[in-house]
């Protein structure tokens, strides 16, 4: 029996990777802390695995019935219990001890958690932030071209609806003693405006903990950083969903990881692409996902340096975490003054 397969990514809410048997897609079993939890059937397209004569439909994507703790051990394993390689694994744990930095035991929120929260109503005080209520979530990304994305099925309760205006009101007044963020503020139009607004519900001595996208370990590879000025005008501008400027940024800027950077003029049917949806969004005034900024480890400790000075948020860097593989992203904590 020939059985292949890579346990790519565990964080605390999935784990994900590939696996073949016999030269087809695998049958895996998942196991915390060598408790059997399912048993599950690759079945994700992942058409980048064909280059390494892998089947396209070799991947698969786990969600976890509650998020991990950072002592959990995981493994993934074929029926006759050999394991993936990379499994068992601990993967997750620096990034969530990472996430957890100075976070204290009483109230908080999580932002834009979709399917992949950070922590369980289990075990903490949290409460749910996004732009839309769950069944609204549900239904977009029910309707997502990516399967992958996100699994509508594990899309968590959202407790506060906040698409734009003052959060205070949003939470009928309410303080809490943190705030966390994986993946979700460079999708933000207005990074400045949104971390205020979040601070403006955090206790003074609170702390708002971000985890950031590497430029350099992203499709955002080829792109440049988001600069300080840019930062500064979206702010002024009090953007409430990604400018034309954002939208074709991205649209041209990004590609796989390891694939090489094309040149603008190498590609013009891409860039009348681009300029054709950032137009639209514009005229209509329609919302586009995409991330709208990009930052190194570096370029954030610098852009972030400069707004501190010109005080434009009640927060100061207290703390800020190397860049994991595994994530692709770097952790920055904040805290309210």
């Amino acid at each position: 029996m020939h059985q292949h397969g890579f346990l790519d990514v565990c964080l605390q809410s999935h784990v994900a990777g590939w696996a073949t048997e016999n030269g087809g897609p695998a049958t895996l079993e998942i196991f915390v802390n060598d408790e059997m939890i399912a048993t599950i059937k690759c079945a994700l397209r992942r058409p980048e695995l064909v280059q390494f004569n892998i089947p396209a439909d070799a991947g698969f994507i786990f969600h976890f019935p509650s998020p991990l703790h950072s002592n959990d051990e995981v493994s993934v394993r074929f029926g006759n219990g050999k394991h993936l390689e990379n499994s068992p694994t601990r993967q997750h744990r620096r990034h969530l001890e990472q996430m957890l930095y100075g976070i204290a035991g009483r109230a908080g929120l999580e932002f834009g958690a979709l399917d992949r929260p950070t922590v369980s109503r289990d075990h903490h005080d949290v409460s749910f932030v996004d732009h839309a209520d769950h069944d609204q979530l549900v239904a977009k990304y029910s309707h997502a071209n990516d399967p992958g994305l996100v699994d509508p099925s594990h899309i968590v309760h959202v407790d506060y609806v906040w698409a734009s205006g003052a959060l205070d009101k949003v939470v009928g007044g309410r303080r809490f003693a943190w705030a966390l963020a994986s993946g979700v503020i460079e999708h933000v139009a207005d990074p400045i405006g949104w971390l205020a607004e979040i601070a403006s519900v955090i206790e003074p001595g609170g702390r708002i903990n971000l985890a950031i996208p590497e430029q350099s370990l992203t499709f955002d590879h080829g792109r440049r950083a988001t600069t300080l000025a840019e930062l500064l005008e979206d702010h002024r501008r009090r953007l409430q969903k990604p400018s034309f400027r954002q939208i074709f940024d991205h649209i041209v800027g990004v590609s796989p990881v390891g694939a090489p950077i094309e040149s603008l003029s190498s590609r013009p049917d891409g860039i009348k692409q681009a300029y054709a949806v950032a137009e639209t969004a514009e005229r209509d005034g329609l919302y586009v996902d995409v991330h709208a900024h990009v930052w190194t480890h570096d370029s954030w400790r610098e852009t972030w340096g400069a707004i501190e000075s010109l005080e434009l948020a009640p927060l100061r860097l207290d703390r800020m975490f190397e860049p994991l593989p595994e994530t692709a992203m770097f952790v920055v904590s904040l805290v309210r003054r």
